[in-house]
């Protein structure tokens, strides 16, 4: 009975997102209409916010940003599973002298506040390190290319009037 109700609220919530979206499209659209009726007051300038080219590349340069953020967002939750991951191997596998691993000298300094220095494990912090900064760099590939290809393509295959 609850998997029905779920499944009727992520309905209903997807419906209102549509409409937001839709609206918020709608309403970029009167603001940048707005924009045109003040800015051509006093000088002529001969653009028309209903060109289908214009609104479409209008439309694609604002979505840019979100479309950046989002791919950051994902590009920021692959490294943190990445090092997590890393964080529990680091955990099980990696002992000391004694044969003592990572985790449980951090459960003995929990319970007991304290830790002897033969009895300290030390992490590999540069391997953490290394897959930050891989991922960092390799992360940012994708929206390094869209920025720098989306106007091209635009522009080329629509046309200057696009950008």
């Amino acid at each position: 009975k609850t998997d029905s109700l779920d499944a009727l609220g992520n309905t209903t919530a997807a419906m209102g997102k549509g409409f937001a979206v839709g609206s918020a499209v709608l309403t970029a659209l009167s603001l940048l209409a707005a924009f045109k009726h003040e800015a051509t007051k006093e000088k002529v300038l001969h653009f028309e916010i209903w060109d289908p080219i214009l609104l479409a590349g209008t439309l694609l340069g604002a979505m840019l940003p979100f479309f950046f953020a989002a791919l950051t967002m994902m590009s920021v939750g692959k490294a943190a599973a990445e090092m997590i991951d890393e964080v529990r191997r680091q955990f099980r596998e990696i002992k000391n002298e004694k044969g003592i691993t990572l985790l449980q000298a951090i459960q003995k300094v929990t319970a007991t506040g304290s830790i002897a220095d033969e009895d300290d494990v030390e992490p590999d912090s540069d391997r953490c390190v290394q897959i930050s900064t891989r991922s960092s760099v390799k992360e940012m590939i994708a929206p390094g290319i869209y920025a720098v290809f989306t106007p091209l393509i635009a522009g080329f295959m629509v046309g200057p009037r696009m950008l």
